[in-house]
């Protein structure tokens, strides 16, 4: 009877102690909800206050914000330094660094789209007017050309934005020594944000070293996707598929596993050679590719065709 009444003591004790601590979790974390939510509010006023060029109250705003739930340190830092510039460019209106820096604040990603990392003063627009007042007093400072085409890329907004992105990074190539990275750069954005897969299969084709992301080539969620894999050939093989030339993708495919010494490369490659011979319904080629490839579904057909010999 001792034992029970302390078992049951015990186990009331226990469910009181779980009670108590389920509530101030919720407790906290209601708190911690409506200290976002009420950040969140005066972050709303200090974009208002910004937009209308009153940053003294942007940075009263952003501190009272940032006080309550620490999100907007970079948001402060970029204010006072959109302020210093502002002075700086009404008494030297010569100095095209200074337009330089101000468009790199005003690249920074915003903060609806990088959280605690991003800030208000965002504006890729107003970042391409900068840059190109920058352009205009030294058309000579080569990083601008690049740094004008990512805003261009992120503004979206001239009618022609396509072709002056094309014309930056053109500029851009003739200037700089890492070539490939920017071919790559061109390509994915053609890619990817254009779906021009002709265009972005030009400049691939270009690039003369690229590099193996094995990550990558890991962690592919589906057995015969080359999507998002961030290995050259392989962005090259998407453009194909995009086009529809399949002997182009297998020629290219055939080229990477007599060549490759990497593992996670020829797998993936051989994976490829199965799955579009199949989709080129060259069904007697995807048998035979079969015994190279490590997918479940090439071991399946090469049991399949075993056990039909047999």
């Amino acid at each position: 009877m001792g034992k029970k009444l302390v078992f049951i003591v015990v186990f009331s004790i226990l469910i009181i102690v779980f009670s108590f601590l389920g509530y101030m979790f919720g407790f906290l974390y209601s708190k911690q909800t409506d200290e976002l939510d009420l950040s969140r509010e005066i972050y709303a006023k200090a974009q208002f206050e910004y937009k209308s060029s009153d940053y003294i109250n942007t940075i009263k705003y952003l501190e009272v914000a940032n006080d309550i739930y620490k999100d907007y340190d970079v948001s402060i830092d970029s204010v006072k330094k959109i302020r210093n510039l502002n002075s700086l460019i009404e008494k030297n209106t010569s100095d095209y660094k200074l337009y330089v820096e101000r468009g790199d604040v005003q690249s920074i990603k915003s903060v609806e789209e990088l959280g605690k990392e991003g800030s208000i003063t965002s504006n890729y627009c107003f970042a391409i007017d900068d840059y190109s007042k920058a352009l205009k007093l030294n058309n000579n400072a080569s990083e601008v050309y690049h740094k004008r085409a990512k805003a261009y890329i992120n503004c979206k907004k001239s009618v022609d934005y396509k072709q002056n992105i094309i014309t930056d990074y053109e500029k851009t190539l003739s200037f700089t020594e890492d070539k490939d990275g920017i071919l790559e750069e061109i390509a994915d954005w053609l890619l990817y944000d254009i779906d021009d897969a002709p265009s972005a299969l030009r400049y691939y084709s270009k690039i003369q070293e690229f590099d193996i992301d094995k990550a990558e080539l890991q962690k592919n969620k589906l057995p015969f996707s080359v999507e998002n894999i961030k290995y050259v050939p392989f962005k090259k093989i998407l453009c194909y598929e995009k086009i529809k030339d399949y002997d182009a993708i297998l020629n290219l495919l055939n080229e990477i596993v007599d060549e490759t010494d990497n593992n996670a490369v020829f797998q993936k490659a051989n994976n490829l050679i199965f799955y579009y011979n199949l989709k080129s319904y060259k069904v007697s080629e995807a048998i035979h590719s079969a015994k190279q490839c490590s997918a479940m579904i090439c071991k399946a057909i090469n049991f399949l065709n075993f056990k039909e010999r047999d």
